[in-house]
């Protein structure tokens, strides 16, 4: 049945869990990615716990605002603009979709950029989503004892989402935001003494065709862009 489908078809099976995450297709990957998580989560490098309301997320008007979105590697130290487009794009989201049972928004992306690719497919690596919001769109902080709590309202922009480490919304937990069921496999048959053919580990540098990002950059960005 898999041969017999085209690429959108893949993308249904891999959201409806007939085909695993992720899937090659001609010269595109097919990966399930975590657009955001909702609900309650800490942002290590501002020290800040966040609330992000499901109600705000988990619907078709923002399902509509993640198709096309760009997949880049990394944040970048603000919005995306057009030199940090060129450099950190690798594929596009075209297939979001709400996980119930997680209250989480997920897309089926099209990478497209090789190196990109070959780490989804050999490296444990999580997703973060990057939103800008405006002064009227009702961010609000409450502060109980020494910790601070910010309440997100409606982000006015949704900018990227970057390929990363680890995000805000694996809650200080392993990174999941790649569904690479593929690869826990692998890792299945790699530990029984077949040789491995997964790439150098991501853990200093990864060179790309127009500059070269260090995995430390992306560790203390946050997952919001805050005018």
């Amino acid at each position: 049945k898999r041969f017999a489908m085209d690429e959108l078809e893949i993308a249904k099976g891999i959201r409806d869990g007939e085909l695993v995450s992720p899937q090659r297709f001609g010269n595109l990957l097919l990966v399930a990615l975590r657009v955001t998580g909702t609900g309650a989560s800490y942002r290590k490098a501002l020290d800040e716990f966040v609330w992000r309301d499901p109600a705000l997320y988990l619907n078709d008007h923002f399902l509509a605002r993640c198709n096309g979105l760009e997949v880049i590697w990394l944040h970048p130290k603000g919005e995306l603009d057009s030199k940090e487009f060129r450099e950190r794009i690798v594929g596009t989201s075209f297939l979001p979709y709400i996980k119930d049972e997680e209250k989480e928004v997920w897309t089926i992306a099209r990478i497209r950029d090789e190196d990109a690719a070959l780490l989804l497919e050999h490296e444990k690596l999580s997703t973060s989503p990057g939103v800008g919001f405006l002064p009227g769109d009702g961010n609000r902080k409450v502060s109980f004892g020494d910790a601070e709590l910010l309440i997100e309202g409606k982000p006015s922009v949704l900018d990227h989402l970057a390929l990363c480490p680890a995000g805000v919304w694996d809650k200080l937990d392993t990174p999941d935001g790649v569904q690479n069921l593929a690869g826990e496999k692998r890792e299945d048959s790699d530990s029984s003494g077949a040789p491995s053919s997964a790439p150098t580990p991501l853990e200093t540098t990864v060179s790309k065709e127009k500059g070269s990002y260090s995995v430390d950059d992306a560790g203390a960005k946050s997952d919001s862009i805050l005018d």
